[in-house]
């Protein structure tokens, strides 16, 4: 963690693994601790584990990105072409070609800060107790904090998230589909509009009172167990929809 401004001492006998300002009451932790909470924070099977890490030093990084602007042939991965020698001609291989075109993303990085109040003296003097509510709360505490930014983020102060981005595809309810309901055609729209490429390692996230609904629907409607298994059915620790696990959200009530 970081030393200690001039004029604090700081010292290390309230409880392990942490570094207290004697002018504020605050507490810091070090580097290394630090390090193992993220890796909890990460260790529970939800959007924020399958994300791949870029660790940087910077709070602006600007990263290269394939301008694909469709799937048809010329446009894949920014216009790269893969073709069979002799099966185009020279004439119809021209008119496809081009540079591949390059784009840049620029990512701003956010703080997020997390405020764990000591309630009192004698939890501080207990360090395996507390030691075991900080286990808990601070990774909880911080993978919902992430996992909402993920879903809801406001893009100012927060990432941007998944929920009302220009990039999000959404689906429109079935002809006579009643308000709040899910029907099997919506799992077969979601499903058609999911990136082929993407179907091996995607998930679904839904709110319990979504998942509640999905269960009775398929209950009643016959669902075949390739579209739908419900939770333990087969031992699989979540429901499974297309194959892939649905996953219970807060953010997504």
């Amino acid at each position: 963690g970081p030393a200690p401004p001039p004029g604090r001492d700081s010292h290390h006998d309230l409880a392990p693994s942490l570094i207290s300002y004697e002018e504020t009451g605050n507490f810091l932790i070090p580097a290394e601790v630090a390090a193992s909470v993220w890796d909890k924070v990460r260790e529970v099977d939800g959007p924020l584990a399958r994300c791949k890490l870029l660790p940087t030093a910077r709070r602006q990084v600007r990263l290269p990105a394939f301008d694909e602007t469709g799937r048809a042939d010329g446009e894949r991965w920014g216009g790269s072409l893969a073709v069979w020698q002799g099966t185009v001609d020279d004439g119809d291989l021209s008119a496809l070609l081009s540079e591949p075109t390059i784009r840049a993303v620029d990512f701003e990085l956010k703080r997020c800060v997390l405020f764990g109040p000591i309630l009192s003296n004698d939890l501080v003097a207990d360090a395996p107790l507390l030691s075991t509510m900080l286990d808990i709360c601070v990774p909880g505490e911080l993978r919902y904090a992430l996992e909402k930014a993920m879903l809801r983020g406001n893009g100012t102060t927060q990432p941007t998230g998944i929920m009302g981005h220009a990039a999000t595809l959404v689906v429109a309810k079935e002809g006579s589909q009643a308000a709040s309901t899910i029907v099997a055609g919506n799992i077969s729209e979601m499903w058609k509009r999911l990136w082929p490429a993407s179907r091996r390692n995607a998930i679904w996230l839904a709110g319990p009172d979504s998942i509640e609904q999905i269960d009775e629907a398929a209950a009643t409607g016959g669902w075949l167990q390739n579209v739908y298994l419900p939770q333990g059915a087969g031992g699989n620790p979540y429901p499974l929809l297309q194959g892939l696990a649905l996953l219970p959200s807060e953010d997504c009530c």
